[in-house]
């Protein structure tokens, strides 16, 4: 990743307010280094969407982060980078595709229509610890 990349994707951080990313960017640029990502960029060649995960590539996925600048919100271009994603990430083979985001009515909505379940309607519960805090 370049310089110019790097900017762009602390600046996008920094729009939708994920500022505890942004906070120590060595940080970030090792879980860049660590994960897989895709961007989208607008028609200046700019950084305006991203997604990134976390994957062994044999039997699990977990979508850390996915991102659209405001400007670009409600365009459905967090939907196709993440059509775009899924893609590669299913070309793994059969695995387990999971993301942990807010208990928002329109966040919720936004993954059950690209076909993501709540792991309660499986049976199952899903638990975190969480030492950033």
């Amino acid at each position: 990743m370049d310089e110019k990349d790097q900017a762009e994707i602390y600046d996008l951080y920094e729009s939708v307010g994920w500022i505890a990313y942004t906070k120590n960017p060595d940080r970030l640029w090792q879980a860049f280094a660590n994960s897989q990502y895709m961007t989208e960029k607008n028609k200046q060649g700019e950084i305006v969407a991203l997604i990134r995960w976390v994957t062994d590539q044999a039997t699990v996925v977990l979508i850390q982060d996915l991102l659209v600048h405001p400007d670009y919100q409600r365009k459905g271009l967090g939907k196709k980078l993440m059509q775009r994603a899924l893609a590669e990430i299913k070309s793994y083979g059969q695995l387990q595709i999971e993301v942990l985001t807010d208990d928002e009515e329109t966040t919720v909505s936004f993954y059950k229509s690209l076909g993501f379940r709540s792991v309660n309607d499986g049976g199952m519960i899903s638990l975190i610890q969480d030492t950033r805090y």
